[in-house]
């Protein structure tokens, strides 16, 4: 059918307009990269930590006040805006000045150039992060539905540590490429390594205690999610070592190797709730969920051969972090 946000009358037009009007303070998330290539992630955190607080509190208060959608949009353009004019003030405090910016074409056609297969990789990443739901309220219903988003929400939450990880330390895997091959496949291999004690501290508490963070976040009625948010966290270990494999990619300049792998993941994803929501119900979604991402992981690289280094390097980073070998070098 078509989608329910067209035309209903109720305020969406403008809902929309201020939501697309925000993306032109996402333009300061050049600053935001700046901060991270200087390996100064720690402003951009408190800069996101700082905009969360004021419009979390915001919400809250629209919430209790019963106000309509449409402020709560505003909130979302106020919080892309708090986190511009943050990166601003700060990048100003480290001697920089905004007025020393200049646009360059013959930059901008290069970046694009080399950013293109990163959008198609984004899209398919989408794709299979979303069709999942899609299939389930087909298939299932929409109340199954809710449940499987609600332990979606959850271990999605918990997935941006990993990501954060990663982007912090993306710049000295960079560096010491340019400086020192061996320190490079070094680091590569202990981000990799990284990855397990990160899983073990954050994903498995959440794992052993989904039932009381379900019950506590969303009531009895959302018992269900309870099995599925076990086995969507479990997955959590293959993304994250997949979105090091994606620095990497990007490093050795093989991006466009990353379009290729979340194609097939995209693809994977549809073939495997096909046959497991058939047979298992929503609680299939999860376990394609957990299937697609140890096929895209594993599969891809063993076909691609550019691409095959980088998991002789996470096996022997998963070696290094089972053995307890995690000594920085």
């Amino acid at each position: 059918g078509a989608l329910p946000v067209v035309g209903d009358g109720r305020g969406t037009g403008a809902v929309l307009l201020i939501l697309a009007s925000s993306f032109f303070f996402r333009s300061f998330d050049v600053v935001a990269f700046w901060f991270k290539g200087q390996v100064l992630s720690r402003y951009v955190v408190l800069s996101n930590l700082a905009a969360l607080a004021v419009c979390s509190a915001a919400r809250v208060f629209l919430i209790l006040n019963g106000l309509p959608l449409v402020w709560f949009a505003v909130v979302v353009a106020v919080d892309y805006l708090i986190q511009a004019l943050l990166y601003g003030v700060l990048y100003v405090r480290r001697g920089r000045s905004l007025g020393d910016w200049s646009a360059s074409w013959t930059t901008a056609k290069g970046l694009l150039r080399d950013c293109w297969p990163l959008v198609l990789s984004a899209a398919a990443v989408l794709v299979y992060y979303r069709i999942d739901q899609i299939m389930v309220r087909g298939m299932v219903g929409n109340a199954a539905v809710g449940h499987y988003a609600a332990a979606v929400r959850v271990s999605e939450s918990a997935f941006w540590l990993f990501g954060a990880t990663a982007m912090s330390l993306f710049p000295a895997l960079v560096s010491a490429r340019k400086a020192d091959p061996s320190m490079y496949r070094l680091r590569v291999r202990r981000l990799f390594a990284l990855m397990l004690p990160l899983f073990a501290v954050l994903c498995v508490p959440i794992m052993a205690f989904s039932q009381e963070i379900v019950l506590l976040l969303y009531g009895e009625a959302f018992a269900p999610s309870i099995q599925l948010l076990r086995i969507h966290m479990s997955s959590v270990l293959f993304m994250a070592l997949s979105f090091v494999r994606t620095r990497w990619l990007i490093a050795e300049n093989l991006q466009r190797y990353d379009v290729l792998i979340h194609l097939m993941g995209a693809a994977s994803n549809v073939v495997f709730n096909i046959i497991l929501i058939g047979r298992l119900g929503v609680v299939g979604a999860a376990w394609a969920t957990l299937a697609t991402h140890a096929f895209i992981f594993v599969v891809p690289p063993l076909a691609l051969r550019r691409v095959r280094p980088s998991l002789f390097l996470a096996a022997k980073g998963v070696g290094d972090a089972l053995t307890l070998r995690m000594k920085i070098d």
